[in-house]
């Protein structure tokens, strides 16, 4: 049920209330320990977050060469978060 909770929760690229209140009612509706949801929920902003500022860095002028070391740092931390996200899943 953890990974659809995160479906659900990133399908659109964007998180809002409304979204995040019918998330919680589900939830608590199918017992989902409320740790676990809270680690998925700030784990998927973070990605999200970090989406917007890999694709903000993207359109900047600056030459390759220049962005490329933070390109690969947000690349980084975004796989670093999501093999966490898999691992609290199995549990």
């Amino acid at each position: 049920m953890s990974a659809a909770v995160i479906s659900m929760q990133n399908s659109d690229g964007n998180y809002d209330e409304t979204e995040r209140r019918i998330l919680k009612y589900v939830v608590r509706k199918l017992n989902i320990d409320k740790a676990v949801f809270l680690e998925l929920e700030n784990s998927i902003v973070t990605l999200l977050d970090l989406e917007k500022e890999l694709q903000w860095i993207k359109t900047t002028d600056r030459p390759y060469l220049t962005i490329e070391a933070m390109v690969n740092e947000i690349t980084d931390r975004k796989k670093v978060i999501s093999e966490s996200v898999k691992d609290l899943i199995k549990l």
